[in-house]
């Protein structure tokens, strides 16, 4: 435990002189198993923090390495790393590539509060007429809607997906998309009950 907490503070000193570089070890060290880094016990944080310090380049670096197949990189990622840029990065890393879209898709968290996620919004907008695209952003919400369909938060799930596609800025597509999906998700709870 206290090899972790000094490594730790070690790479949290790179995070902040060479934040490409520490990208560039902890990649290598998740994809030949030395390091994984476990969402339950907070250790995403690090990789989370490298990952926003080396900006563009280090996001291109870890959607690469998911790209090319790299399940330990994969599975470090989590629905955290689509938000992790701005939609000019990803829409560039995009760009009409629907398999692209489809990995981006895969580690991104709609759920931007008040307001659809702008990857998410990116997303649908471009690929939404895609079989998979829509269907993997709908699941991060299935998920949070199976913690506990029978609660409130499942209610205000629904009313907060609905509310996404209220907003007068809506693209077409992702009117349609968040009325679909809040349909699905008041499926999902009348099911649970």
């Amino acid at each position: 435990m206290q090899k972790e907490w000094a490594w730790g503070q070690l790479a949290r000193r790179q995070l902040m002189a060479q934040p490409a570089k520490l990208m560039e070890t902890l990649l290598t060290l998740i994809s030949d198993g030395s390091y994984w880094p476990d969402a339950a016990l907070g250790e995403t944080d690090l990789l989370k923090e490298t990952v926003t310090a080396a900006g563009a380049e280090g996001w291109q670096a870890m959607m690469t390495e998911i790209e090319s197949g790299s399940w330990p990189v994969r599975r470090a990622a989590g629905r955290w790393l689509g938000g992790a840029v701005d939609v000019r990065t990803v829409s560039e890393w995009v760009a009409a590539s629907t398999e692209r879209a489809r990995l981006v898709a895969s580690v991104t968290d709609p759920d931007g509060g008040d307001h659809i996620d702008p990857i998410a919004r990116l997303l649908i907008s471009k690929f939404g007429s895609d079989e998979q695209v829509p269907v993997l952003l709908r699941s991060a919400l299935a998920l949070k809607m199976n913690r506990d369909p029978r609660s409130g938060r499942s209610q205000q799930l629904i009313d907060q997906v609905a509310g996404w596609g209220a907003a007068d800025d809506q693209p077409d597509e992702v009117v349609a998309w968040t009325q679909g999906v809040a349909t699905w998700l008041r499926t999902q709870q009348f099911v649970a009950m």
